[in-house]
């Protein structure tokens, strides 16, 4: 939309309707092979639609689009849709107080468990935001009607199990509708994704061709669980073993027939690294991450190179540490994996609805750095950083919301892809520029 708006202005288009009305306006569209474009954009109600606005993260994306694109139709065309109207109006005083031109923003009741709810609000919208969960119960769903629809569609999911099963199952027929549809579009996993295509990129640019390997470790986080993210986590490990051994595929996320080769070695990175220099213990979302790294590789060839390996950690003290690390988080696999009692009083622990503090909400923050070598020997490193809130919720709020606008407003280096995709070989450079005009920090430096 961005894009066609641009060109009407630079062929001085617009300029027809005024003086001359909309059939001559749509004649001369046609003329310059533009109305069918037009057309499509024009028949969607909304550019983007934010389902599940009432939960955590829902609320964050719809405080977003309040705070930096103001009303609905001043520049963004968008929609709160959810199940419960009465908390929907709630979400909309909310934003009313930060901006009172969004008193009147428009509302859709959806019960994802009702086909022609969902049918009607992905008919209404060029792109849906998902932002409730557990995705592997309401999440199909959804992305069933937006192929149906021709919408484009992306979510905050890190169920690695489910999304390998979306691929398999609506791969395709999405390529053949023409759509995006993306998960794991919040902080699992694209801050990871983005900062592993920045590090490529740059080598490509000016190495001479792609690093062998990349290495991400995460720095310093500060941030909360929300009832919705453990209950989603709870789901994927009381999954069958079959399942559960599925999931731990490296490759689960790889575009079909992709000549990548496999990853070697377990992507959860221990010891120390000698191009950041710091020690580095195994990372909880490592195995959500990778996958969606490799995915991005497998999509994007020439960018990577078919020798692609990942790897990821995060940063502690000392190599002590580091090895304690990863025997906890392999102890603690294993209770919620083994013992059911555990889950349970998991559950019971942290509800449905329930997420961080307003103060840990505001004063969260994030910062990781990706590093590999280049084949001529040169060190690359991106490092990317946000301290504007809790990375997964109000920062991935913020993802989801500017993910959609990379498919609502396309750009010229925003990648063509269609089908099932991870977030970087859906949205590209766009991505970057857009979450640098909010406010995030990345520097990608190339030494030797």
């Amino acid at each position: 939309a961005g894009s066609l708006v641009a060109v009407l202005h630079s062929r001085c288009i617009l300029g027809v309707w005024r003086t001359q009305g909309r059939i001559e306006f749509e004649r001369e569209l046609a003329r310059q092979r533009l109305l069918p474009a037009y057309r499509y954009i024009m028949a969607k109600e909304f550019d983007v639609v934010v389902w599940g606005a009432t939960g955590v993260a829902g609320k964050q994306a719809a405080l977003h689009l309040t705070r930096k694109y103001g009303p609905s139709g001043k520049s963004v065309r968008y929609a709160l849709a959810g199940r419960d109207e009465a908390k929907l109006k709630a979400v909309v005083e909310t934003m009313a107080k930060i901006n009172p031109d969004c008193a009147e923003t428009p509302l859709i009741v959806c019960n994802a468990t009702k086909k022609e709810d969902v049918t009607s609000m992905a008919s209404r919208t060029r792109v849906i935001a998902a932002l409730a969960g557990p995705f592997n119960r309401i999440g199909e769903a959804i992305i069933s009607a937006c192929i149906e629809n021709g919408t484009n569609y992306c979510d905050i999911t890190g169920e690695v199990g489910w999304v390998g099963e979306m691929m398999k199952k609506y791969g395709k027929a999405a390529e053949d509708a023409k759509v995006k549809i993306v998960s794991c579009c919040g902080f699992d996993s694209i801050p990871f994704d983005l900062a592993a295509f920045l590090v490529q990129r740059k080598a490509s640019e000016e190495c001479g061709g792609p690093c062998g390997s990349v290495s991400t470790v995460m720095i310093d986080a500060k941030g909360g669980f929300s009832g919705g993210t453990v209950h989603s986590l709870l789901d994927a490990v009381s999954e069958p073993w079959s399942k559960l051994k599925e999931s731990r595929n490296n490759e689960l996320f790889a575009k079909p027939g992709s000549t990548l080769a496999p990853q070697r070695k377990d992507p959860m990175d221990l010891g120390f690294d000698p191009i950041l220099k710091v020690w580095k213990a195994p990372f909880l979302m490592t195995p959500v991450n990778a996958k969606v790294v490799r995915g991005t590789a497998s999509r994007l060839p020439e960018m990577y190179g078919k020798n692609f390996q990942y790897f990821e950690s995060m940063k502690v003290p000392n190599g002590l540490i580091a090895y304690l690390a990863g025997g906890f988080l392999a102890l603690a696999f294993g209770i919620l994996v083994f013992l059911p009692p555990a889950r349970w009083l998991l559950r019971k622990l942290m509800p449905q609805g329930s997420g961080p503090s307003e103060e840990l909400m505001n004063t969260g923050y994030m910062i990781l750095k990706s590093a590999g070598v280049a084949h001529n020997g040169r060190k690359v490193i991106a490092q990317i950083s946000s301290h504007e809130g809790d990375p997964g919720y109000k920062e991935t709020a913020k993802m989801a919301v500017e993910s959609a606008l990379c498919v609502a407003f396309p750009k010229e280096d925003t990648p063509k892809t269609v089908g099932y995709l991870t977030p970087l070989s859906a949205f590209g450079g766009t991505l970057e520029e857009r979450l640098k005009d909010a406010k995030w920090k990345i520097d990608v430096a190339v030494s030797d």
